[in-house]
Protein backbone atom coordinates (compact mmCIF):
# COMPACT_ATOMS: atom_id res chain seq x y z
CA UNK A 1 0.00 0.00 0.00
CA UNK A 2 1.51 3.76 -1.02
CA UNK A 3 1.59 6.25 1.56
CA UNK A 4 -0.41 9.24 0.96
CA UNK A 5 2.68 11.78 0.58
CA UNK A 6 4.26 8.90 -2.13
CA UNK A 7 0.70 9.04 -3.77
CA UNK A 8 0.89 13.16 -3.27
CA UNK A 9 3.82 13.46 -5.18
CA UNK A 10 2.71 11.10 -7.79
CA UNK A 11 0.04 13.35 -8.67
CA UNK A 12 0.80 15.88 -11.88
CA UNK A 13 0.38 19.59 -11.55
CA UNK A 14 -3.43 19.58 -12.48
CA UNK A 15 -5.75 17.23 -10.79
CA UNK A 16 -9.06 16.17 -11.14
CA UNK A 17 -10.88 16.29 -7.88
CA UNK A 18 -14.21 14.22 -7.72
CA UNK A 19 -16.81 15.39 -5.88
CA UNK A 20 -19.64 13.04 -5.48
CA UNK A 21 -22.47 11.58 -3.35
CA UNK A 22 -26.09 11.48 -2.78
CA UNK A 23 -28.81 12.82 -4.51
CA UNK A 24 -31.11 14.31 -1.45
CA UNK A 25 -27.67 15.85 0.30
CA UNK A 26 -29.22 19.54 0.87
CA UNK A 27 -26.55 20.64 3.50
CA UNK A 28 -24.14 23.54 1.56
CA UNK A 29 -22.53 24.99 4.95
CA UNK A 30 -21.04 20.72 5.61
CA UNK A 31 -20.58 20.63 1.92
CA UNK A 32 -18.52 23.76 1.86
CA UNK A 33 -16.46 22.98 5.12
CA UNK A 34 -15.20 19.77 3.81
CA UNK A 35 -14.78 21.01 -0.16
CA UNK A 36 -13.33 24.26 0.59
CA UNK A 37 -11.46 22.55 3.11
CA UNK A 38 -9.59 20.00 1.13
CA UNK A 39 -9.27 22.57 -1.79
CA UNK A 40 -7.28 24.82 0.39
CA UNK A 41 -4.92 21.88 0.84
CA UNK A 42 -4.47 21.23 -2.42
CA UNK A 43 -3.80 25.00 -3.30
CA UNK A 44 -1.16 25.15 -0.87
CA UNK A 45 0.70 21.97 -2.43
CA UNK A 46 0.67 23.63 -5.44
CA UNK A 47 -2.10 21.96 -7.45
CA UNK A 48 -4.23 23.31 -9.97
CA UNK A 49 -7.38 21.79 -9.21
CA UNK A 50 -10.96 20.71 -11.08
CA UNK A 51 -13.93 19.97 -9.78
CA UNK A 52 -15.28 16.13 -11.45
CA UNK A 53 -19.00 15.66 -10.70
CA UNK A 54 -21.70 13.77 -12.01
CA UNK A 55 -25.17 16.01 -12.99
CA UNK A 56 -27.37 15.20 -10.23
CA UNK A 57 -28.98 16.94 -7.45
CA UNK A 58 -27.78 17.25 -4.35
CA UNK A 59 -23.90 16.69 -4.00
CA UNK A 60 -23.63 16.92 -7.60
CA UNK A 61 -25.32 20.51 -7.84
CA UNK A 62 -23.49 21.79 -4.81
CA UNK A 63 -20.25 20.68 -6.89
CA UNK A 64 -20.98 22.88 -9.79
CA UNK A 65 -21.79 26.04 -7.73
CA UNK A 66 -18.85 25.46 -5.42
CA UNK A 67 -16.46 25.19 -8.42
CA UNK A 68 -18.25 28.84 -9.75
CA UNK A 69 -17.60 30.20 -6.35
CA UNK A 70 -14.24 29.44 -6.18
CA UNK A 71 -13.46 29.78 -9.86
CA UNK A 72 -12.16 26.18 -10.28
CA UNK A 73 -12.21 24.59 -13.20
CA UNK A 74 -15.35 21.94 -13.56
CA UNK A 75 -16.11 19.31 -16.09
CA UNK A 76 -19.47 17.37 -15.36
CA UNK A 77 -19.46 13.18 -16.26
CA UNK A 78 -22.87 11.48 -16.44
CA UNK A 79 -20.62 7.61 -15.92
CA UNK A 80 -16.94 6.91 -15.48
CA UNK A 81 -15.80 9.62 -13.24
CA UNK A 82 -13.31 7.68 -11.35
CA UNK A 83 -11.43 6.98 -14.31
CA UNK A 84 -11.21 10.48 -14.67
CA UNK A 85 -10.20 11.08 -10.62
CA UNK A 86 -7.30 11.85 -9.15
CA UNK A 87 -8.95 12.37 -5.64
CA UNK A 88 -11.53 12.22 -4.43
CA UNK A 89 -14.37 13.29 -1.78
CA UNK A 90 -17.77 11.23 -1.33
CA UNK A 91 -20.73 12.42 0.71
CA UNK A 92 -22.76 9.53 1.70
CA UNK A 93 -25.50 8.56 3.82
CA UNK A 94 -24.61 5.01 4.30
CA UNK A 95 -26.99 3.31 2.47
CA UNK A 96 -27.04 4.73 -1.10
CA UNK A 97 -26.08 1.79 -3.45
CA UNK A 98 -24.55 3.97 -6.38
CA UNK A 99 -22.52 6.31 -4.10
CA UNK A 100 -21.28 3.10 -2.46
CA UNK A 101 -20.55 1.48 -6.03
CA UNK A 102 -18.13 4.74 -6.90
CA UNK A 103 -16.78 4.20 -3.21
CA UNK A 104 -15.44 1.09 -3.84
CA UNK A 105 -14.76 2.00 -7.63
CA UNK A 106 -12.66 4.72 -6.27
CA UNK A 107 -10.41 2.58 -3.60
CA UNK A 108 -10.03 -0.28 -6.46
CA UNK A 109 -8.27 2.44 -8.31
CA UNK A 110 -6.27 3.36 -5.53
CA UNK A 111 -7.56 6.53 -4.92
CA UNK A 112 -6.64 8.44 -2.25
CA UNK A 113 -10.52 9.97 -0.69
CA UNK A 114 -12.31 11.04 1.80
CA UNK A 115 -16.17 9.65 2.72
CA UNK A 116 -18.21 11.81 4.79
CA UNK A 117 -21.02 9.98 6.26
CA UNK A 118 -24.11 12.05 6.73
Amino acid sequence: MIHIDEYMKSLPHSINLLVTGVNNFDDYELFYKEVSCMCQELESMGFDITIISGGGPGTDSFAKEFSQRAKLKFNQFESEMVDMAHLAIFFWDGKDTGVSDIIRKSHTRGIFSKVVVL
